[in-house]
């Protein structure tokens, strides 16, 4: 599972990502129905992996109770979850995906 969170803090256009997101796109499940819940932005993370915000509304360290099950609680089950960035693989190694235009690997 891939979540890609765009942000306006970039200086650069969004055309400029946009052929590198229609190509990630094609190889996956692109979902549409993209609602802001809340402000600041942990409160929506957590929304996205517990189907909820469960009225968090601060960037504060927040743990979930042991009786809210996430989509991580279903994927553990099965997968191996990465804690930190050192775990988690490098996009080339899943999709073999790479931008021969620009000379950048992702």
């Amino acid at each position: 599972m891939l979540h890609i969170y765009l942000y306006d803090d970039d200086q650069k256009p969004i055309n400029v990502y946009l052929a590198d997101l229609e190509t990630l796109a094609a190889k996956g499940l692109t979902l549409t129905n993209y609602y802001v819940l809340t402000h600041p932005s942990e409160p929506k993370y957590v929304a996205s992996a517990g189907d909820d915000y469960f009225g968090f509304n601060s960037d504060h360290t927040i743990s979930f109770p042991p009786n809210v099950s996430t989509i991580v609680d279903l994927l553990t089950k099965r997968f191996k979850i990465p804690r930190d960035s050192n775990e988690v693989p490098d996009i080339r190694d899943i999709y073999d995906y790479h931008n021969l235009q620009k000379y950048v690997n992702y």
